[in-house]
C-alpha cells in the first residue's frame, strides 16, 4: 500500500507526516504493469495464522520459516501453472536473509530457479552490526557513513553536498577510523585527536561525548544524541523523521519516531482498501508488527552471527541466468549501506557472478519508497523487464479463460477474493494475445537491524517498499489477498 500496488497511502514528508483521515491515491508506477504479485505474511504477521491445534511458535525461526515460505510458493506455483513463468523473490530487511535462504531451498529441494532476487535495505550478515564484539568494530565502521548522512539531513555540514560528505566518510570509515578503533590502547593521542574531531565534524556529535564513547558509538544513542540539544531524537528506520525526546538526559528514546510517523498511515490504507475498494468483509486482527525479534530462534547459527552470505553465493554459482539487484538507503540506521555493500564486495564469486549484481542508492530511510516511490519502482521495473532471458513464446489465452481458472485459497484461514474486471461478452470470448506473465513474490520483513559500505553509487532518490494491494494482472483477473506486512 506503499510502493508497489495501483493504490497507495499518502504518507506526507518526514517533515509534515500524514495525519488522519489517511488518504489512498492512484499509483501510476505500480510493478503490476510489468509483473504478477503474491503477497506472504510471515506466520504471525498480518493475516497469516496456523490453523486451530498448532503452535505458531514451531514456525517462528529462521529454518521453518524459510522451510513455509518455500513450501507455500511450490505449491501456488504448480498449483496455478506457473512454472513456465519468469520469478522473483524481493524481501526487504530480514525479508533479505528470508529470500536468500528460501532461494536456495526451492533450488536444491524443488530444483526451481529464479530469475531475480531483489534485496531491499540488507543485511545478510548480521555480524556486521554487532555492536557487543569491540573486537571486530564492524558495526562502528559500517555505520559512520550513515551517521554523517544522518547528520547533514539535519544541518550539519550544509554547505557540502551529501555526496561529498559520504565520499569522506566511507574513505574515513575504511582508513583512518578502521586503524584507530583496531589500534586500541596503542592509539597515539595525537591521532586519537585527530580521529575524534574528524568524527565530530562527520556526524555533529559533540566531541566529549565521543571520546567518553571510547570512538565506538552506537547507532540507537547516535538517534538520541544527534539532535539532544534540540530535545529531539531521530528515527532509526528512517533517520529523516523526528520526535519529542522524553527527556534530555535519556540515553536511548522509548520509540522510534520514523514508526510513529508512518505505521498508522499503513494500516489505515490497507484497511480502507480491503473493505470500500475490493470489499473484503475479515474482522481478524491484522498485525502490522509483532516483537518475534526477540524470541526468533536461530539455533542452525548458534555460536556465530547469523550470516546467509553463503547461500547466495551458492544460488549465484548454480543459477547462471539469475540476476540480484541490492538497495541500500542512506539514511537508513536499521541497515547501514556501507555494512551491506561491504558484505556484497566480499562475495567469494567470479566476475561473471559479480556482474549479475547491480545496485541502486536512494536518498532515504529503511523503506525506499517512503520518498522515492516512483524512481524505486522504475528501477525494479526495469530489473525484471532486462532479466528475462531469451524471448519465449507468446501465450494465447482469453479473459474467459483466465478468469475460469481463477486461484483457490493458499492459507487456510481467510479467503483470496477473485474479482474479474468489468468486461463486456465480446470483449470476454475474444482472444488476447500476451507474453507470459512475471511472478514476483515479496517477502515481509517484521525485524530490522543494520549494515553499511560502498563505493560505486548510482545515484537515486529512495521509495519505501512494504507490500501493497496484491492485485491480479493488468485488464484481466484481479485478485486481491487480505495480507500486508511489516
Amino acid at each position: 500500500m506503499v510502493a508497489y500496488g495501483p493504490r497507495v497511502v499518502d504518507l506526507g514528508t518526514p517533515e509534515q507526516p500524514a495525519t488522519p483521515p489517511f488518504h489512498l491515491i492512484d499509483n501510476e508506477h505500480t510493478l503490476l504493469s510489468e509483473t504478477d504479485l503474491v503477497i506472504m505474511d510471515a506466520m504471525s504477521t498480518g493475516y497469516s495464522r496456523v490453523v486451530d491445534g498448532h503452535d505458531p511458535n514451531e514456525w517462528h525461526g529462521w529454518s521453518k520459516d524459510v522451510e513455509l515460505v518455500s513450501e507455500l510458493i511450490r505449491l501456488w506455483v504448480t498449483r496455478y501453472g506457473r512454472w513456465g513463468s519468469p520469478l522473483y523473490l524481493l524481501g526487504e530487511s530480514y525479508g533479505t536473509v528470508r529470500a536468500v535462504s528460501v532461494a536456495q531451498r526451492l533450488q536444491d529441494t524443488f530444483s526451481m530457479y529464479l530469475n531475480g532476487i531483489i534485496l531491499v535495505s540488507s543485511v545478510l550478515d548480521f555480524g556486521t552490526q554487532d555492536f557487543e564484539d569491540l573486537t571486530w568494530d564492524r558495526a562502528c565502521i559500517g555505520f559512520l557513513p550513515t551517521y554523517a548522512a544522518n547528520a547533514h539531513y539535519h544541518g550539519h555540514n550544509a554547505d557540502r553536498t551529501l555526496e561529498d560528505v559520504l565520499d569522506e566518510a566511507e574513505g574515513f570509515a575504511d582508513g583512518p577510523y578502521r586503524k584507530a578503533l583496531a589500534a586500541g590502547h596503542r592509539l597515539d593521542p595525537a591521532d586519537r585527536a585527530q580521529v575524534v574531531a574528524t568524527v565530530s565534524r562527520l556526524t555533529g556529535l559533540d566531541v566529549n561525548y565521543i571520546e567518553r564513547a571510547d570512538l565506538r558509538i552506537k547507532h540507537v544513542k547516535f538517534c538520541t544524541e544527534l539532535l539532544r540539544s534540540k530535545g529531539k531524537v531521530v528515527g532509526r528506520i528512517d533517520g529523516r523523521y523526528t520526535g519529542a525526546l522524553p527527556r534530555r538526559t535519556d540515553e536511548i528514546a522509548d520509540t522510534d519516531p520514523s514508526g510513529d510517523d508512518t505505521a498508522a498511515v499503513f494500516v489505515h490504507g490497507f484497511q480502507h482498501c480491503l473493505r470500500s475498494e475490493l470489499g473484503v468483509t475479515t474482522e481478524s486482527q491484522y498485525n502490522l508488527s509483532l516483537p518475534l525479534y526477540k524470541n526468533w530462534d536461530y539455533k542452525e547459527f548458534q555460536g556465530r552471527p547469523v550470516n546467509v552470505t553463503d547461500k547466495l553465493e551458492r544460488i549465484l554459482r548454480a543459477q547462471k541466468g539469475l540476476r540480484v539487484r541490492v538497495e541500500y538507503a542512506h539514511y537508513d540506521l536499521a541497515t547501514p549501506y556501507l555494512a551491506a555493500r561491504d558484505t556484497i564486495n566480499y562475495l567469494k564469486l567470479d566476475d561473471r557472478a559479480l556482474d549479475r549484481i547491480e545496485e541502486a542508492f536512494f536518498d532515504t530511510g529503511h523503506m525506499p519508497y517512503v520518498g522515492c516511490r516512483e524512481e524505486e519502482a522504475d528501477g525494479i521495473a526495469t530489473f525484471i523487464r532486462t532479466s528475462q532471458g531469451a524471448p519465449k513464446s507468446i501465450a494465447r489465452t482469453s479473459l474467459a479463460t483466465r478468469i475460469e481458472r481463477a486461484p483457490r485459497p493458499l492459507i487456510s484461514g481467510e479467503r483470496w477474493r477473485s474479482i474479474a474486471d468489468a468486461a463486456s461478452p465480446p470483449e470476454i470470448a475474444a482472444p488476447v494475445h500476451r507474453t507470459r506473465r512475471r511472478r514476483v513474490h515479496t517477502l515481509g520483513c517484521y525485524w530490522c537491524a543494520g549494515i553499511r559500505e560502498g563505493s560505486r553509487r548510482t545515484r537515486h532518490r529512495a521509495l519505501r517498499i512494504r507490500p501493497g494491494c496484491p492485485q491480479w494482472g493488468r485488464g484481466t483477473i484481479r485478485r486481491s489477498a487480505p495480507l500486508g506486512y511489516r
